[in-house]
C-alpha cells in the first residue's frame, strides 16, 4: 500500500484559493494508512471542537473543512477547520483507545493570496521555482530547508508533520491543498510528491519540467523518453528517468494518479 506523502497519503503551482467545505466520503479505515473522512461525523466533530478548546483563544469551530482518519493503536484525525473568529487551521487529533484526546499537531492557515506572482514546476532532482520578472531558479535536493521556504515565499503557508514510519527514518514534510508534498530529513529537501488535489478534478495544474502531471494518460506517458511500466505491490507503477508513480491501469487512456521523485515513504 502507497504511503507517498502528499502523498494522498499526508493524503501537490500555482495561486492557491481556500477550499470550500464538502461532505467527504469517509474511506476503508486501513490500519497505518490516512483514509478520507465525513466532515459530519460524530467522531470528526468531535475531535475537531477538542482541538479548537486547545488552539489559542479557545474558540469555537464554524465549519469542518476537510479531515482524513489513520488507525493506529487508536485513531488519528487529520483536520482542516475554521473557527469562529474566521481564523484557519490544520490539527491532528489522536483518540486514544480509551476516548481521550491529545492534539498532537496545530497550524495556523496563511490567507490563499500570494505575497508575490510565482510559479512551481516538478524536477527529477528537485524543483523550478520561476518568480515573477526572474529566469527559472533550480533548487536541487540536498537544500536547506530555509532555501527551499525563501524561494517558495509566493505561495500560502503549507501544512507540517512528520511521518515516522517511512523505511528512512523519520520524515519531515510541507503539504499544500493542490496535492505537492515536499519531504525533508535533518532540515534537507529529499524528495517530493503529487497526488490528487482536494477537489473534485482527475487533473492538476501542477507538472514535471517534462509535462507530466495528475491525469497524464498512459498513451502520453509512453512517449516520454526513458519510460518503463511494470505492475508492483502498488499497482501499474511506472518510471520516467528519476520520477516514478502510479498509474491507474494499462489502456492508453489510463491516468496518473500519483508522482513522487526522491526521497519516498512508499512501503511495498
Amino acid at each position: 500500500m502507497s504511503k507517498t506523502l502528499s502523498l494522498a497519503l499526508y493524503g501537490a503551482l500555482v495561486t492557491l484559493t481556500p477550499i470550500a467545505a464538502q461532505a467527504t466520503q469517509p474511506g476503508p479505515a486501513i490500519p497505518g494508512g490516512w483514509a478520507p473522512a465525513g466532515v459530519n461525523d460524530p467522531q470528526v466533530r468531535q475531535a475537531a471542537e477538542f482541538a479548537a478548546s486547545q488552539l489559542p483563544g479557545g474558540g469555537a469551530v464554524r465549519s469542518v473543512d476537510s479531515a482524513s482518519q489513520q488507525v493506529v493503536a487508536g485513531m488519528n484525525y487529520r483536520i482542516e477547520l475554521t473557527l469562529a473568529d474566521g481564523s484557519r487551521w490544520a490539527v491532528t487529533v489522536y483518540r486514544m483507545l480509551s476516548g481521550q484526546m491529545r492534539l498532537s499537531e496545530s497550524a495556523r492557515l496563511a490567507s490563499a493570496t500570494p505575497q508575490a506572482a510565482g510559479s512551481l514546476r516538478l524536477a527529477r532532482n528537485g524543483l523550478q521555482v520561476r518568480r515573477a520578472g526572474a529566469a527559472p531558479a533550480a533548487i536541487a535536493f540536498g537544500a536547506s530547508r530555509a532555501q527551499v521556504m525563501e524561494a517558495l515565499r509566493f505561495r500560502a503557508a503549507p501544512q507540517t508533520g512528520t511521518n515516522r514510519e517511512c523505511g528512512a527514518g523519520p520524515v519531515d514534510f510541507l503539504q499544500w491543498q493542490d496535492g505537492v508534498s515536499l519531504l525533508f530529513q535533518h532540515d534537507r529537501f529529499g524528495g517530493w510528491s503529487l497526488s490528487k488535489p482536494n477537489a473534485s478534478t482527475n487533473t492538476s495544474t501542477i507538472s514535471t519540467t517534462d509535462g507530466i502531471r495528475i491525469g497524464t494518460t498512459l498513451a502520453e506517458l509512453r512517449k516520454k523518453r526513458g519510460f518503463r511500466l511494470q505492475r508492483t505491490t502498488l499497482g501499474h507503477e511506472f518510471t520516467v528517468g528519476a520520477i516514478s508513480g502510479i498509474v491507474s491501469g494499462t489502456s492508453a487512456r489510463a491516468r496518473v494518479t500519483d508522482l513522487w521523485a526522491g526521497l519516498s515513504c512508499t512501503f511495498r
